[in-house]
């Protein structure tokens, strides 16, 4: 070598694999394995192919240590066919694809649910028969524990919310109740696929009394109807006033103090043209129009 040091090759014990005649026994296809000579450090390797409707985990037969040919073993071929999945399997596949295998080394597909569902198996199986096997996804199962209510804590009726089991596509609600003088936007506690109930919030109950309006107010109603609410979501009753009136807005509002806020009508104005604001065009095209409408 260029460092003036002998490069020495390594001499390795010699393996002889003899030559073997394969037939159609082993279920591949007939063929001989030559006489093979080769090193530990260089293992020896032959193509091998099974016959139709077999499959082997490896496509070469191996010259071994020992000088003994690995031989794969030819195995019945399975064939699973391509599978649509339907909607109604819950599942995120559209299909199964095309699947062969041995019987040794079964063949897998990964498969998941959509969301709000599950299932035993994270994977489809092409079983011995040809046939898959499909997980069956199920509705995630929710569950909402026992929870107390206190009057004091959420101004409700006292009771409590039963330990529930619910799912994600099918929420399951219990009534709920505000204690008298309290109201909510609802009348029902849901269980969340969280697994926490949604407690509704009891507000203050405001109450507007009906209110007679009399004919000096200008309006289109008679009256404004009793009105029951909470500061959380104001009440307001549409309002109109009569022609040749105007309001600056078209509803009346139930005030938290128990009030009637009721809009002023008052004469609507009458606008009127201002010649000194015009340009002088649209003084001409105005006056034309006067004339012709003489």
């Amino acid at each position: 070598q260029p460092n003036g040091i002998w490069d020495i090759p390594t001499c390795l014990p010699q393996i002889v694999c003899p030559e073997s005649t394969l037939t159609t026994a082993v279920h591949c296809v007939e063929q001989t394995l030559p006489l093979t000579v080769y090193s530990a450090a260089m293992p020896a390797e032959v193509p091998f192919q099974c016959l139709v409707d077999f499959v082997s985990s490896s496509e070469v037969a191996t010259c071994s240590a020992e000088g003994l040919w690995l031989i794969p073993a030819c195995l019945p071929k399975i064939v699973c066919p391509t599978y649509s999945l339907v909607t109604a399997l819950h599942c995120v596949l559209d299909f199964l694809p095309e699947t062969i295998y041995s019987s040794v080394e079964p063949a897998t597909v990964v498969f998941s649910c959509l969301e709000g569902f599950t299932s035993g198996s994270s994977v489809a199986t092409c079983n011995s028969a040809g046939l898959w096997d499909i997980p069956v996804c199920v509705l995630t199962a929710i569950l909402c524990p026992l929870t107390p209510l206190l009057p004091s804590a959420c101004d409700c009726v006292t009771g409590s919310l039963p330990e529930t089991v619910a799912s994600q596509l099918e929420p399951v609600t219990v009534p709920f109740f505000c204690l008298a003088g309290y109201v909510s936007s609802k009348s029902f506690a849901v269980c969340q696929p969280n697994g926490i109930w949604d407690i509704p919030t009891c507000l203050p109950q405001i109450v507007c009394p009906t209110y007679g309006l009399n004919t000096a107010l200008h309006c289109v109603i008679d009256f404004l109807p009793a009105t029951s609410y909470s500061a959380s979501k104001p009440a307001t009753v549409v309002f109109q006033c009569l022609a040749g009136f105007d309001s600056n807005t078209d509803v009346a509002t139930c005030l938290s103090t128990g009030l009637w806020d009721i809009p002023t009508c008052v004469p609507s104005l009458i606008k009127t043209i201002d010649k000194n604001a015009l340009p002088v065009t649209n003084l001409l095209k105005i006056g034309r129009r006067a004339l012709h409408s003489v």
